[in-house]
């Protein structure tokens, strides 16, 4: 999604694991747990389309073309 200066977005939500994986929207919940839980990541902060990609092992590209 373009926010309002017309740049790709940077951070994933759990919707959007929905939408790229078919999963429910509780396991697309545990993913990203999982995903801050293996980088570090505080429960603030965010997780990046480039964490998701790299975790489920699939191309950013794809992934952007589909929560485009």
């Amino acid at each position: 999604m373009k926010n309002f200066e017309g740049t790709l977005r940077l951070c994933i939500h759990t919707k959007d694991v929905v939408v790229i994986t078919g999963y429910s929207e509780g396991y697309s919940r545990r993913i990203i747990r999982e995903i801050k839980a293996k980088y570090n990541k505080e429960p603030q902060h965010a997780v990046t389309i480039s964490d998701l990609c790299e975790y489920l092992g699939l191309k950013e590209e794809e992934v952007r073309k589909r929560i485009h």
